[in-house]
């Protein structure tokens, strides 16, 4: 679907590989906007296959609403049968009838027409929009298949603009399904001129349409992918997650066993790090006490002492990361997508490494 509810880790290598499979000639155009930054390239690919998937919809109901709307308005002027009738087939231009030949040779000429009229291509209807059928199919015709076009405007006119959209509609189509870059072109102004030729037809379905168009959700949360931080790029991707409720003792295992130096406490506040240091510095409390019980003790009572692991956004700044945990006075800092509770964890920066 060209989106991922998960942050997607890039490297040298696997950007190298996917502008193979994408192809350098085609991963141009892409990488020419982004700056020559080739993980910003790979966000504007993803961003124009997410404005491809949004503008389909839109797209398919401009076909499927002119397709029957000229279909009726045909049927009303040559018949049930009008691909076969003299009349049609005299106004037709050759392309026209070429394409009508072509669908009889794959289902037989004894083809029912609802099967060929779905058969025929988008390309097929925006041509009988054209001055050649204005007299022989339009007029007196158009404004009762269109009810909704512009009273002030003649016929010509009507059929003009109806034309000009109808055209535009085609190129967006054909560059979709060429796989062809569309993010730079004017999609809100033209997805609007969808919206006013359906609306022509029927305004019912034209207010259906608007209301469920995910374009402009697209078009206004741009790119999804953008470059990693520095900081996340280093960040412990791998590590354990034990729940608050573990013995210290057992707490104090899974960290000797692990390679981070660390472990993440699921605590009732939020998670938060526990090192070596922290579980020293618990105990030290605890001397004056006599005998520490590791055994008796949950491994939440030392997540309690000491500092607040931050939690951090992924798009944060290096100064932004820094000031978070010196808020804190932690060493580690926790990132997530929105630096939010309840968000998936997408690694965990150790300063001391950080600053290596």
């Amino acid at each position: 679907m060209a989106e991922s509810q998960d942050a997607y880790t890039y490297t040298a290598k696997g950007l190298a590989d996917l502008e193979t499979s994408i192809s350098p000639r085609r991963f141009f155009t892409y990488l020419d906007h982004a700056q020559r930054n080739r993980e910003g390239a790979v966000g504007w690919y993803l961003h124009n296959a997410r404005l491809s998937k949004a503008i389909r919809f839109p797209l398919e109901v401009v076909e499927i609403t002119i397709r029957n709307r000229t279909h009726m308005a045909l049927t009303e002027r040559w018949g049930d049968n009008w691909p076969k009738s003299k009349g049609f087939r005299k106004a037709a231009a050759e392309k026209t009838l070429d394409r009508l030949k072509e669908v009889y040779g794959k289902y037989g000429e004894g083809a029912a027409v609802d099967r060929v009229v779905a058969s025929l291509s988008f390309g097929f209807w925006p041509v009988l929009y054209k001055d050649r059928y204005r007299e022989t199919l339009w007029r007196g015709r158009l404004e009762k298949f269109y009810p909704n076009l512009p009273a002030e405007k003649s016929l010509e006119e009507n059929l003009s603009e109806m034309d000009r959209i109808l055209g535009l509609a085609l190129e967006v189509r054909n560059r979709i399904g060429h796989l062809e870059p569309i993010f730079k072109r004017a999609l809100s102004p033209e997805h609007s001129e969808f919206l006013t030729l359906v609306g022509y037809a029927c305004r019912t379905t034209s207010g259906w349409l608007r209301q469920h168009s995910t374009l402009q959700t697209v078009l206004r949360e741009g790119p999804l992918v953008m470059r990693e931080p520095f900081f996340l790029r280093k960040a412990h991707k791998s590590f354990k997650t034990i729940a608050a409720t573990i013995p210290v003792s057992d707490a104090s295992r899974t960290l000797i066993e692990g390679e981070n130096g660390f472990i993440l406490v699921e605590t009732d506040v939020g998670p938060v790090v526990v090192d070596s240091s922290r579980i020293g510095n618990w105990v030290m409390t605890k001397s004056a006490d006599g005998i520490v019980d590791l055994d008796g003790t949950a491994v939440a009572e030392v997540a309690a002492i000491g500092a607040a692991t931050p939690l951090v956004a992924r798009r944060a700044t290096l100064s932004e990361l820094f000031a978070a945990t010196s808020a804190s006075g932690s060493r580690y800092a926790i990132i997530t997508e929105a630096g939010k509770l309840g968000e998936k964890i997408l690694g965990i920066v150790d300063l001391k490494s950080l600053n290596a």
